[in-house]
Parts: structure tokens; sequence; C-alpha cells
């Protein structure tokens, strides 16, 4: 990592914790489409119980995630349009991957988001958290080995897009 997770962690730590009951986000920015079914996998293989909320826009039943319907996302490749993906990380944190994905620029994004509350049970153990939050970044960062080029940002809010939010007190960067 171009920073090292020390220096991400001591900018993430105050945006995390303490619990403000929100969920926070990490985002992988402008990853090209052709990665779309390789950052599905990566999810899948990251997380248990692996299924499919949304395709295409529209919220469903969770659906487990199975070829036939990996298949059925990939085919979406060409539109702009979102999906969201869940599974279980350790057996007891939800994590949700939305994928934004941009026809026009023939990019997507990729945003984790995760509820600091169960991802961090002794908020004041600091060498603790920093373990639990390696993960997400070894995460991030396995997605975003695809596209080098494609930017990290850490948001503790709940606003859109962080490209709005590059300046902003509650984002980080790197």
């Amino acid at each position: 990592m171009p920073t090292g997770e020390s220096e991400i962690w001591r900018h993430a730590k105050p945006l995390l914790l303490p619990y403000e009951g929100m969920a926070s986000q990490l985002y992988v920015l402008d990853i090209p489409i052709a990665e779309l079914g390789t950052v599905i996998d990566i999810f899948a293989n990251s997380v248990s119980d692996s299924a499919v909320i949304a395709l295409d826009n529209y919220a469903d039943s969770p659906r487990p995630r199975t070829p036939d319907l990996r298949a059925l996302l990939l085919s979406h490749a060409g539109k702009s349009t979102w999906h969201q993906l869940r599974g279980l990380r350790a057996g007891r944190e939800n994590l949700s991957m939305f994928l934004w994905l941009d026809s026009d620029s023939q990019a997507f994004d990729a945003e984790l988001v995760f509820w600091s509350d169960q991802l961090f049970p002794k908020p004041d153990d600091d060498s603790a958290c920093l373990e639990t939050f390696r993960e997400y970044l070894a995460l991030a960062e396995s997605i975003r080995s695809y596209s080098p080029s494609s930017e990290c940002v850490l948001s503790a809010s709940e606003s859109g897009d962080p490209r709005a939010d590059r300046d902003k007190s509650w984002t980080y960067w790197w």
C-alpha cells in the first residue's frame, strides 16, 4: 500500500470510532469494467454465505451467488446500473459490496459497506482494531491490484459518490 496500513489506520480510526450508528464505506474507484467478474469472485471468496441482494437497480430477496447468477450479473456490464452482494466476515459481521457500473466510462466502483460496531467489538483495543481493519484493507487492495490506477477512499458518511467529498473531513483517500 502506498501509505502503509498504520498510516491508513491513523486516519481511519477517528472516522470509524467511536460508533455513530451509520454504515462506513471503503471504496475502490474507477475499476475497468473488464474486471467485474474478478471483483465479484474476490468478494465471494472473502465472505461466507455470499448472496446477491440487488441486481440491475432492483432489490430482491437474497439469492445465493451461483455460477448462473454470476453470469447474469456480468450480462449487465454494458449498462449504467448497480448490484449489491452481501456476506459474512469471520462469521459475525455483515459486509455488503455495491457495484456501481458506468457504461460511458466502461468502469465501475466497488463500495464495501460495513458497520463499525460489528467490525470493532473492542474499540478501545487499538491493536485489535488495526488487525481487524487490516483484513478490509487487504480486500480493497486485492480488488485494486487489478486496477493499480484506481483510488481508494474511506468514508464515514453515507453521502453518495465520494468524489463530491474529496476534501471533506469524513473521508480519507489513498
